[in-house]
């Protein structure tokens, strides 16, 4: 089953991002059936809110859409520094003479427009989260060139998989309900499943922004993906424990099983 009906919280997401960024159709948004909605270069804010909503696209809305002047090299170099003054295990392990220069292997990450979308998306949803997410791609990158000793043939293209899975690693929160993040809100089992799912819905996302496809739930029996395309979404699931419990203000319950009542989703669940 397909489905490309658009995420309302991740396009409010995009809307409130507009306020401070420029966002845009960066091709034409067409519905499934044809319809025209938005042509290329159309900003994306609330004036096009219901329009989007109301139809299913041609295109995961992921895919059509884009910030200018998001989050870039220099976004990342401050939030890497941030990160590095904070916290004494990661400056321990990026001072370490073996490594290169951790901080400057990430900043000099060439992002695609959609990753960068995504990136910045999330950043303006939570800012303090940016620098939450630079930290996981600087340790998990750190940990690998600690544990490779030295880069071997086509070590370094699977550490720049590594590490922009890390920035990327919790943009499935960008598709749940904003309130139930909250650290004041008492989840229910079934709003702890969106959150406990987040990862996934991460996956499923990186996996259309990279490839082009739809949102979709992967049968059992499907063939794995090649390397090429979910190399840096397949680490996103491992990233999501790179960041010691420590190191993160973050703290979530235990999960409790998802009453039997409760197992219907949508695409944009687990």
């Amino acid at each position: 089953m397909t489905d490309n009906s658009v995420s309302p919280h991740f396009l409010n997401h995009m809307t409130a991002a507009s306020a401070a960024f420029e966002a845009e159709a960066n091709e034409e948004i067409v519905a499934a059936n044809a319809i025209k909605l938005l042509a290329k270069g159309s900003r994306i804010d609330a004036s096009t809110c219901d329009r989007l909503l109301e139809h299913k696209l041609r295109k995961p809305l992921e895919v059509s859409v884009r910030v200018v002047g998001g989050v870039d090299a220099t976004a990342l170099a401050e939030a890497a520094e941030k990160v590095i003054s904070r916290h004494g295990l990661l400056r321990s392990i990026c001072a370490d003479g073996r490594l290169p220069a951790v901080g400057d292997a990430l900043v000099g990450l060439k992002l695609s427009p959609q990753l960068q979308t995504l990136l910045t998306v999330y950043g303006r949803h939570q800012p303090e989260r940016l620098e939450h997410t630079v930290g996981v791609a600087m340790l998990a990158l750190a940990l690998a060139l600690a544990l490779a000793r030295r880069l071997l043939p086509g070590e370094s293209e699977r550490h720049r998989a590594l590490a922009t899975a890390g920035l990327l690693h919790d943009v499935g929160e960008l598709y749940i309900e904003p309130a139930w993040l909250g650290t004041q809100h008492r989840l229910n089992p079934l709003q702890w499943h969106h959150i406990a799912t987040h990862p996934i819905v991460g996956h499923r996302v990186l996996l259309t922004v990279s490839g082009g496809g739809r949102l979709r739930r992967s049968p059992a029996s499907a063939p794995p993906p090649s390397w090429s395309r979910v190399s840096s979404a397949r680490r996103c699931s491992s990233c999501c424990i790179a960041w010691p419990r420590d190191m993160t203000t973050c703290s979530v319950p235990s999960p409790r099983p998802l009453p039997a009542s409760k197992t219907q989703h949508s695409d944009w669940d687990m």
